[in-house]
């Protein structure tokens, strides 16, 4: 029994010694932050159950109440129902409270019955009984155990606030959260201040970098206007690009009739000339042949000798007038053709073409020209106006920021010394003040239960007890160790009631306040820090000039959680709703007005600059004509005469006769076997280039016809649809309705599209560079994290371990009272329970 006394006593001590570290230098603030973490977080997390962030009211709906002034709705029909969802959200923190104050009247309680009574039972050192000798051992451990883990939660309360109260002097020690307070918030006014320089001065390359967007989307209007005039136009089923193809077409086949009809002449003049050989070779043969008479050479076959003298007389030659007739047409018909001057006409489909493709450069120039002069007014004194107005609004808020950051210098009267202190003094003494009661409750309380330990198991405080007493000690020591019990119980309520009022006051500033702005409870912390900026801001304006049309609770859309979140890579114009800036300031207007202006004259100069494309159709009409009278074109009685054989049909016998005769003779004269041989040489050398020539006449004339087919079809119906294509350009209205189409589609048109894809990116760019944003972010976060992290955070985990370092306490008083008893008991009775005869004390 000794021994475990000595066990337990020794523990006691182990952590009065722990507590005395109080005095020795900590470890380096950073490590000691790192170390605490954990425990923090236990703290937040103890926090954030018995007030969950759904549950939370301040923000939700108490702080839109008061800062809209609606404060009848609190005394309409809702007051029941509004009451009951407020007391309904603080059932955490009601549940604390009603603990605090049981422990708070019931230990003071406690402590005068003991005081008063003394009395235990009649079991102070009376004789134990069958049922306690045997479950006495059991009950020992078990006291034991439960002393043991109560006094260990007690020594970790206790270190926890040893070290929080540490880190919280660290903060407060030469005012270090003050000042970095007022540095975050200086940094914070010194980035608004420069804001409206820094944009002024951005401006004109915003600007620049807006024309560079807005540009291309002209260049795509242009382009699909080019493309539309080349196209189906208007829905019209005419195209330019198509109409100028078919006049390229229909000068293609001029010439390639032309040329063909060239070619075929050429070859017409080779069959004249072939024809005129194969007429003076048969002439020379019929001479041969009938001056003198013919006659019939030795030797040969009369039948052939008949076919030739029937021939030489029947056939004077071959007639030649169709094939002059033929010549003729086809002559007359290429000397109109060449009438048409195709050069002329190229050259002038050339230009149409270029006047069409310049629609583009024509336009741009144009619209260049209009960004010139909207740069201009926009760079002129209207634009340094409104950035005066900016500028003037920046500063107000800079200056009422630097307001905050003087907060410090408040001066308190300490009631102590009764002179003023600044807040961070006031802090630091007030910080002695807690540490100091620290050290005497740790203290004290744990000399209390030393002496109740010691008193009660070796009767130290008083007389050893009796069989038959029916009070615990006597004596003066006795009485002094009830009177400081009952000091003590006094004490663990006051205690008690202070930790209580300052653990709520920081856990409400925690819940309620500071845990939205530190961002624990996410998205929807900053949604309601959202909504509570912009009620606060809805009646306020924006300042002079067209800034003071604005209603700040419709500009601004989410400040805090675009601020808080370190602005997620976006810009500060995340945090507004840019489009109702652009409203109040009239952009959507004045994007009208400038695109509006823009088609107008793009409509009023597209006669001008597409005047090139209208084309002169006199010759076209010409040469329509010329198809119509080329494919008419009668050559059917030169083609007969083309079909038909040589020598009536007969040059194929009569050259068979002559090669047969001069065979036949050839062994019995041969002087007339060479003399028709030489008539039969000559007459089929002049008649095989009139064969050669028949057939490539034959051939070409086809595709002589099909040229000619192909040139009327390509320009029958094409001075109607230049006629057409002339009358769409020449209407500005349709051209107008065709600009304005095509500045929809190209995205020019929408001052929708201009104003959510050019001038809005355009004002987020500028205020990205007027405004850092991330470091706009950081800065206020340093200032929110300075009270809400760097003070509130040691501040609650001090009162945390504080709290649960009294609430250990009084089990371990009873525990400590219980378990002294038991080993009292045990060792006056001790033979008693070793051999079963009881034996007198």
């Amino acid at each position: 029994m000794l021994s475990s006394a000595c066990n337990l006593s020794a523990s006691m001590l182990l952590l009065l010694a722990l507590l005395c570290c109080c005095l020795v230098p900590m470890s380096s603030a950073s490590s000691l932050e790192q170390s605490l973490r954990p425990l923090y977080s236990a703290t937040e997390a103890f926090l954030d159950a018995i007030q969950p962030p759904e549950k939370s009211v301040l923000l939700k709906d108490i702080v839109p109440i008061l800062i809209t002034g609606k404060t009848s709705d609190l005394l309409s029909g809702h007051w029941n129902s509004l009451t009951r969802q407020w007391m309904n959200s603080y059932l955490g923190y009601s549940i604390l409270i009603c603990i605090g104050a049981f422990l708070i009247m019931f230990v003071p309680l406690a402590g005068c019955c003991v005081c008063c009574c003394r009395c235990c039972c009649n079991k102070c050192g009376g004789k134990l009984n069958y049922m306690e000798r045997k479950g006495s051992s059991c009950r020992r451990g078990l006291y034991g155990l439960l002393l043991l883990m109560f006094a260990t939660a007690m020594l970790f309360g206790c270190v926890f606030a040893l070290l929080a109260n540490q880190q919280l002097r660290d903060q407060l020690s030469a005012g270090r959260v003050f000042n970095e307070f007022a540095d975050s918030a200086d940094a914070t006014a010194g980035l608004l201040d420069s804001a409206a320089d820094r944009g002024r001065n951005a401006t004109p390359q915003a600007v620049e970098n807006a024309t560079k967007v807005l540009r291309p989307r002209a260049n795509a209007t242009l382009t699909r206007l080019q493309a539309r005039l080349a196209g189906d136009f208007n829905g019209t089923g005419i195209d330019a690009s198509g109409a100028f193809a078919a006049v390229r077409d229909a000068i293609e086949q001029l010439r390639l009739a032309r040329n063909s009809t060239e070619r075929y002449i050429s070859a017409v003049g080779t069959y004249a000339t072939g024809l005129a050989a194969l007429n003076a070779s048969y002439a020379q043969v019929r001479t041969n042949l009938t001056q003198p008479q013919f006659a019939c050479p030795a030797g040969a076959s009369l039948d052939d000798c008949r076919l030739v003298n029937e021939t030489v007389h029947r056939v004077a030659g071959v007639d030649q007038t169709a094939e002059s007739a033929g010549r003729q047409s086809l002559e007359d018909l290429l000397a109109r053709l060449r009438e048409v001057n195709d050069t002329a006409a190229l050259l002038k489909l050339m230009e149409a073409e270029a006047a069409l493709a310049n629609v583009s450069t024509a336009g741009m120039e144009m619209f260049d020209k209009y960004i010139a002069e909207s740069l201009s007014q926009l760079n002129g004194s209207q634009l340094l106006a409104q950035w005066d107005s900016i500028e003037s609004s920046l500063s107000q808020l800079a200056n009422s920021i630097r307001g905050y950051s003087n907060l410090s210098e408040i001066q308190l009267p300490n009631p102590l010394t009764g002179q003023n202190e600044n807040l961070w003094e006031f802090a630091a003494n007030f910080d002695m003040f807690r540490y100091c009661l620290y050290i005497g409750m740790a203290a004290f309380g744990l000399l209390l239960v030393l002496l109740l330990y010691m008193g009660l198991v070796y009767g130290c405080a008083g007389e050893p007890p009796y069989e038959d007493s029916g009070c615990c000690n006597r004596g003066v020591g006795a009485n002094f160790l009830l009177a400081v019990v009952a000091l003590g119980c006094l004490l663990y309520a006051a205690l008690m009631l202070l930790t209580a009022v300052f653990f709520l006051s920081g856990g409400l500033a925690d819940t309620e306040v500071c845990r939205y702005l530190s961002g624990r409870t996410g998205q929807y912390g900053y949604s309601l820090l959202d909504n509570a900026t912009r009620q606060a801001v809805s009646n306020n304006r924006g300042g002079a000039g067209i800034l003071g049309k604005l209603s700040l609770g419709d500009v601004i859309q989410k400040p805090v959680s675009t601020l808080l979140n370190g602005c997620n890579g976006e810009s500060l114009a995340s945090a507004f709703n840019m489009s109702a800036v652009a409203d109040a300031v009239g952009l959507p207007g004045l994007i009208d007005q400038f695109v509006n202006r823009t088609v107008a004259d793009l409509a009023g100069r597209g006669s001008e600059f597409l005047s090139g494309a209208s084309f002169n159709i006199s010759q076209l009409e010409e040469l329509q004509s010329m198809a119509a009278n080329a494919s008419a074109l009668n050559v059917t009685e030169f083609e007969a005469k083309l079909n038909k054989p040589l020598l009536d049909g007969a040059l194929a016998t009569f050259l068979a006769a002559l090669n047969n005769i001069s065979r036949d003779c050839n062994a019995t004269d041969p002087d007339e076997s060479t003399r028709f041989n030489q008539l039969y040489l000559d007459l089929v050398s002049a008649a095989s280039p009139v064969t050669d020539s028949v057939s490539v006449l034959l051939a070409r004339l086809p595709q002589l016809r099909q040229q000619f087919a192909n040139l009327n079809s390509s320009g029958a119906a094409l001075p109607d649809r230049l006629a057409a294509l002339g009358a769409e350009l020449s209407s500005e209205t349709r051209l107008q309705s065709l600009i304005y189409q095509s500045a929809l589609d190209g995205g020019l048109g929408s001052s929708a599209q201009l104003l959510d894809f050019i001038i809005l990116p355009a004002l987020d760019s500028l205020l990205s560079y007027s405004i850092d944003c991330a470091a706009l972010g950081a800065s206020i976060r340093r200032a929110i994290e300075a009270p809400c992290v760097s003070l509130l955070r040691p501040y609650n985990g001090f009162w945390s371990g504080f709290g649960l370092c009294l609430i250990c306490l009084l089990p371990c008083f009873v525990l400590a009272i219980k378990l002294a008893n038991l080993y009292r008991k045990t060792q006056k009775y001790l033979p008693d329970m070793q051999d079963g005869t009881p034996k007198p004390v």
